[in-house]
């Protein structure tokens, strides 16, 4: 995924660092979209600076974390970037649709997790996702996207 990206933005730099993390349990087909939507969104709204991408294991789960130096979200439309079709005011002279965080969140959802954006204005945006592993037994986990142990390494 992050050769893919720097190719198609001109050869942008993506930092990435996964730390000892070697396997994410999740959908293989849908944990995808998430990393791609994030890296392609700190790549639109930052110019120049390298995007920081980490995966970090952390409590019985795992943590990405995608950074930009980009334009921000201002704050009055933080509470509403996850909305479907949502943009943010200072997004609206580049392209897309408004439905990249929503997919993001609904995916992160079907997981068990969360996803936290910590934006600044004019400064950059920092987008962590908080995914959990399965039991160990591959049994139902009260809250989580486990059922039966459905779910295979991503």
């Amino acid at each position: 995924a992050v050769a893919h990206h720097q190719a198609a933005s001109g050869g942008r730099q993506v930092l990435l660092d996964m730390g000892r993390v070697t396997r994410v349990w999740g959908d293989p087909n849908l944990l995808p979209l998430v990393i791609n939507n994030l890296i392609s969104n700190a790549l639109k709204y930052s110019v120049d600076d390298p995007v920081q991408v980490k995966l970090r294991a952390n409590h019985g789960g795992v943590v990405l974390t995608v950074r930009d130096e980009g334009i921000g979200i201002p704050l009055a439309d933080q509470p509403r970037v996850f909305e479907r079709f949502y943009r943010a005011g200072n997004a609206h002279k580049l392209s897309g649709s408004g439905i990249g965080l929503h997919m993001v969140r609904q995916i992160v959802d079907l997981h068990g997790g969360c996803v936290v954006i910590d934006s600044t204005e004019g400064i950059g945006t920092i987008v962590t996702v908080h995914l959990r592993c399965p039991p160990r037994d591959g049994g139902v986990r009260d809250g989580g996207a486990v059922r039966g142990g459905g779910g295979t390494p991503a």
